[in-house]
């Protein structure tokens, strides 16, 4: 005789292995200078502004990591006059996309009171330094620096 397993107990199960799977991404923030800022509101436009192509090309290109951006992307020699508010480091487990992860640096730019990212970094990382570069990576990360427009650079 079959003992039923109560439905309770495999939508838990389910929704474990879910948040397993889905994983989380961090964000982490050093503030520069002294200046506060009063966040922006949502629908602020954040641009972003890359200071070089990723160093492991083979899993995602630049043109495809630039075509995210879409319009609010902007050449890095076209860098209106501004000061920068932070530095932020945002990691997210191998669930979690590009899009993802720069909607979180949109978020936190936006929360800093910055009008703009400037993405100096991004790459995938490994659990540990020891690992090879013939491991699978265990996520993605970007950073960058969130910038506030001057008036003179508006």
């Amino acid at each position: 005789m079959h003992r039923k397993i109560p439905k309770t107990f495999l939508l838990l199960l389910f929704l474990l292995i879910i948040a397993l799977l889905s994983g989380c991404a961090s964000v982490k923030t050093k503030s520069v200078g002294n200046k506060k800022f009063a966040p922006r509101d949502d629908f602020h436009p954040i641009h972003f502004y890359c200071m070089k192509p990723p160093r492991q090309v083979e899993y995602d290109s630049y043109e495809k990591i630039k075509s995210i951006f879409g319009p609010l992307y902007q050449k890095r020699n076209n860098i209106p006059e501004h000061i920068t508010i932070a530095r932020i480091e945002i990691k997210g487990t191998p669930a979690w996309t590009w899009q993802h992860l720069f909607d979180k640096g949109i978020k936190q730019a936006r929360k800093l009171g910055g009008d703009a990212i400037i993405i100096t970094r991004y790459d995938y990382f490994y659990t540990s330094e020891t690992e090879s570069a013939n491991s699978a990576p265990y996520g993605r990360r970007f950073l960058a620096l969130v910038i506030r427009y001057t008036e003179s650079g508006r």
